[in-house]
């Protein structure tokens, strides 16, 4: 049996060290990337009792999303999404009745989502409208809605959603 240096030995705790700080971060990472979509089930449920009232869905060649009237928050859900290329979902504020400023947004790939939560920088506000609309990425995989062009064939409204407290709503 060989005895070893106490530089070794030192080096083999700093080797294990590096290996349980890279799991750790390596864990850290792929949990929370994962759970970059997930929807509480909270708000899934509250939803689901608000789709009796107001539900608006757009769809264009290749394009396909819907949104519903939710509670206020800090995301926004959407349901039934289907992209054929790589697209930006925004949420944006209203402005006077057009698209002010994008509190939040997400990638959406190739594929069918049955539901995909965008994360917002604040919280929507109770009884106001907000818009979902549709950029193509230019590659980079950042959004820039100035550069990521919007996807001009999506009228303003397909994308409209009020947050709502409550289950019901009145229109009058």
């Amino acid at each position: 049996m060989e005895l070893l240096s106490a530089g070794q030995i030192q080096s083999q705790w700093r080797t294990l060290l590096i290996a349980i700080v890279s799991l750790i971060i390596g864990f850290g990472l792929g949990w929370t990337a994962s759970d970059q979509y997930a929807t509480p089930d909270a708000l899934v449920s509250q939803i689901k009792k608000n789709l009796a009232t107001t539900t608006t869905s757009t769809t264009l060649s290749g394009i396909s999303f819907t949104v519903d009237d939710q509670p206020p928050g800090n995301q926004v859900l959407i349901r039934d999404v289907r992209v054929v290329n790589p697209v930006w979902l925004a949420v944006y504020e209203d402005r006077e009745g057009e698209p002010g400023n994008v509190l939040g947004a997400v990638l959406v790939r190739s594929g069918n989502y049955l539901a995909l939560a965008i994360p917002l920088l604040r919280n929507t506000i109770d009884d106001l409208p907000y818009y979902v609309q549709a950029h193509i990425d230019n590659g980079d995989n950042m959004f820039d809605r100035r550069v990521d062009l919007l996807v001009k064939d999506l009228s303003l409204t397909a994308g409209t959603f009020t947050t709502q407290t409550t289950g019901s709503r009145s229109d009058n």
